[in-house]
């Protein structure tokens, strides 16, 4: 691409996984109001780290958004990201069968 051409981006789709909401409506709504959603963390197996205070995602249920073969191969921020995929292509009017090749 030379210097003199453009580069453009289209967002087609959204999805969040976030502290202060897991959907995009929620997360927009939370941001909007302000809501504060750092609090101590409460996550098992956290109680050993230096960081007491965070802002963790607690209404995520990952059975709910991940296939199970997939569950037990990647750690939670994958899940995270995962599902926040799904959203986009949703948000995006978009099937899986529109993106396999």
């Amino acid at each position: 691409m030379s210097a003199s051409q453009e580069r453009r981006a289209a967002v087609t789709g959204i999805g969040v996984v976030a502290p202060n909401g897991t959907s995009t409506e929620a997360f927009w709504k939370a941001t909007q109001e302000g809501v504060t959603v750092l609090d101590r963390v409460t996550r098992e197996g956290c109680e050993q780290l230096p960081l007491k205070v965070a802002g963790e995602v607690r209404s995520f249920d990952p059975a709910a958004a991940i296939e199970e073969r997939f569950l037990v191969q990647t750690d939670r921020f994958t899940h995270f990201a995962m599902a926040a995929a799904d959203a986009a292509l949703d948000d995006a009017r978009l099937g899986r069968a529109d993106t396999e090749a």
